[in-house]
């Protein structure tokens, strides 16, 4: 898979070659914020894209674009990440009005379903990002990799906060 301005290109593995390019429409082709992260399912059936306010979700093996997820919700889009069973994509995210609210969303990929998993506040620094997201291998815990506050270790059959790390910033791979 490859990103470009508006277009994800499905390629050959192995042999390079050029299966199918699709186009969609982005904030980018409005002279917003680029595409930020391009999340592929443990199984690599699905791939998923985040881009400012909206998740294309696409069928890695049908080269095709099943749905479009969070549209006009607000929410900046920064990275996502899949459960171990494919059946979630979770995404971290911040309000776009008010910069230091932060929050994870999950979304149940059958259904498009919705819901709030984490929220916090941070102050807003012009560059704070979350770098990188990850579940665990059971899927019972996600990782946020905050590129200034640190990390945060999140119980996912809870939601609640199991402990921040604010004195290890993450440095970005």
């Amino acid at each position: 898979l490859s990103v470009g301005y508006g277009e994800i290109k499905f390629w050959e593995t192995g042999g390079g070659r050029l299966l199918k390019t699709l186009p969609f429409v982005t904030e980018q082709q409005t002279g917003f914020r680029n595409t930020n992260n391009l999340a592929v399912s443990p199984d690599g059936s699905w791939a998923a894209l985040c881009e400012r306010e909206q998740v294309f979700l696409f069928d890695i093996d049908k080269l095709d674009l099943v749905d479009i997820f969070m549209q006009g919700t607000g929410a900046w889009l920064e990275q996502a990440v899949f459960s171990p069973d494919n059946r979630y994509l979770y995404v971290a995210a911040r309000d776009e009005e008010k910069f230091d609210n932060y929050f994870i969303k999950k979304i149940e990929v059958a259904t498009g379903n919705v819901t709030t998993v984490h929220e916090w506040k941070e102050p807003y620094a012009g560059t704070h990002d979350v770098g990188h997201l990850a579940v665990s291998a059971d899927g019972s815990q996600l990782i946020v990799f905050d590129a200034l506050a640190g990390s945060r270790l999140i119980n996912l059959k809870t939601n609640k906060l199991v402990k921040s790390f604010k004195e290890t910033p993450c440095l970005y791979a």
